[in-house]
């Protein structure tokens, strides 16, 4: 790969670094990084390099700076349930039941009785609507 492509690669894909709050050096020699929730939120779900802490443009699998490979076993878990069923459903063409006029009516005839709610009759009602007509 040539400079010049390099060059265009990184200006692609690479933001900047994320600056940490503190770093301190463990004691097998790495470097841990102290992040904002923030940063630490962007590197978790791939926009960021854990070992650099390169800002990426999108999500990457491969570090453009450092070359960290992320495992994609752990960024790729399978759907929630609720999804995964709402798919299926939607595959097979099943709907959820729509209720009838009548729950509809008694529902509304239960809503109408309750003492929260004020009874006021249509004719009472101003239109509201600029430039609606008056009677």
């Amino acid at each position: 790969m040539s400079l010049a492509e390099r060059k265009r690669e990184l200006d692609t894909l690479f933001k900047g670094f994320i600056q940490p709050v503190f770093e301190d050096v463990d004691a097998d020699g790495r470097k841990r990084h102290a992040l904002s929730l923030e940063d630490f939120q962007k590197i978790r779900e791939g926009y960021a390099c854990p070992n650099c802490l390169a800002e990426y443009t999108t999500y990457l699998v491969r570090c453009p700076v450092c070359h960290y490979e992320r495992d994609l076993g752990i960024d790729l878990q399978p759907p929630p349930a609720h999804w995964a069923q709402h798919l299926e459903d939607r595959a097979t063409g099943y709907t959820a039941p729509i209720p009838s006029s009548a729950d509809i009516d008694e529902h509304l005839a239960r809503v109408g009785q309750s003492l929260d709610v004020e009874q006021v009759p249509l004719s009472k009602l101003k239109r509201s609507r600029p430039g609606a007509r008056r009677n």
